[in-house]
């Protein structure tokens, strides 16, 4: 039925890939019970025929949902093979995107605390040239202010997204594993600026870039 439809069945390797991605996020973020089957993975032979397939330009990999009464029934990865860094890069984010309503426990994330997470759960390649982009822009002075983040309503810039991770990586590096779903449900139903008024130390936008920025500059000396 899918080679009716123009679609071309996954190979093994991709799901072996993907499952394995999600062992690893069960390991690193200590999530409870054991890893959930991988969504169903569709692969195209170009970009151009996944925009095609959904009616809407993106990446190369895109996460599909269906929902029915605001509860989420099928979720359908859609991926283009032989693209650079995949398996580090797009396939592990879109994969983690998946998990931040039922693993994390946080539907309703913005779109900049989506990304973050999204970014932080990438291989280390990918991770590498996250901060080699920021330390580009830094350097030409065009770092992305927090308050414009937190406010996008979609974020699609690479330079972008690499600094939703890094603000994630700031507000989440002391949180225990156990607690970081109740830390993001406090992000998501506050507000980042609320939230940062209730801690104790990192507690206005300004001062987060501030920060968020020194320790990139720190890891670049």
């Amino acid at each position: 039925m899918e080679e009716l439809r123009g679609e071309i069945s996954p190979a093994p390797l991709v799901q072996d890939i993907a499952a394995e991605w999600f062992h690893q996020f069960w390991d690193r973020f200590a999530f409870a019970g054991s890893p959930p089957r991988i969504p169903v993975i569709i692969e195209h032979a170009s970009v151009e025929e996944l925009d095609q397939h959904l009616g809407s330009p993106g990446g190369p990999v895109r996460l599909e949902s269906i929902s029915e009464y605001g509860q989420v029934q099928k979720l359908t990865l859609h991926v283009v093979r032989d693209i650079p860094f995949l398996c580090q890069d797009q396939l592990p984010r879109e994969l983690f995107r998946a998990l931040i309503d039922t693993a994390l426990e946080t539907p309703r994330c913005p779109p900049w605390l989506q990304e973050g997470l999204s970014a932080r759960a990438r291989g280390p390649l990918a991770r590498a040239r996250d901060r080699f982009l920021l330390n580009q822009a830094r350097e030409h002075g065009r770092l992305p202010d927090v308050r414009d983040l937190v406010e996008m309503g979609h974020v699609d810039h690479e330079v972008h997204r690499a600094a939703c991770g890094a603000i994630v990586d700031q507000l989440l590096e002391t949180t225990p594993r156990a607690l970081i779903p109740l830390r993001l449900q406090q992000i998501r139903d506050l507000g980042l600026e609320a939230f940062l008024r209730s801690t104790q130390e990192i507690d206005t936008l300004h001062k987060l870039q501030q920060r968020w920025v020194g320790d990139l500059v720190d890891r670049r000396g």
